[in-house]
Formats: C-alpha cells, structure tokens, sequence
C-alpha cells in the first residue's frame, strides 16, 4: 500500500494512472475492512462456542 501511495504522489493529480492508482487503493481499504470484520466475527463466534461448550 506503502508502494501505492509514494507512486500516487510522483504522478498529476489528474492523471488517468493517478486515478486508477486512487481506484486500486479504495479496494484495498474495503478488502482489508472485510477482513477485518471477518476476523472479529470468527472471535465472536469462537467466544460463543466456548460459552455454549460450558
């Protein structure tokens, strides 16, 4: 992401790579706030179990 960001900033601020470089790192902010829910939903459901379990 690092990487994406340092190229976005050597580009025009209008520039067809520039947007698609803005594009590509929206998905990647939405992919890892899927995960990231995803994880917290499998701790959720892993607690529940051992409660149940109990």
């Amino acid at each position: 992401m690092d990487e994406l960001l340092e190229r976005k900033n050597i580009l025009e601020p209008d520039s067809e790579e520039c947007r698609e470089l803005e594009n590509r790192r929206a998905e990647i902010i939405k992919l890892i706030e899927i995960v990231s829910e995803e994880r917290r939903l499998a701790y959720i459901h892993k607690n529940l179990q051992k409660e149940v379990a109990e």
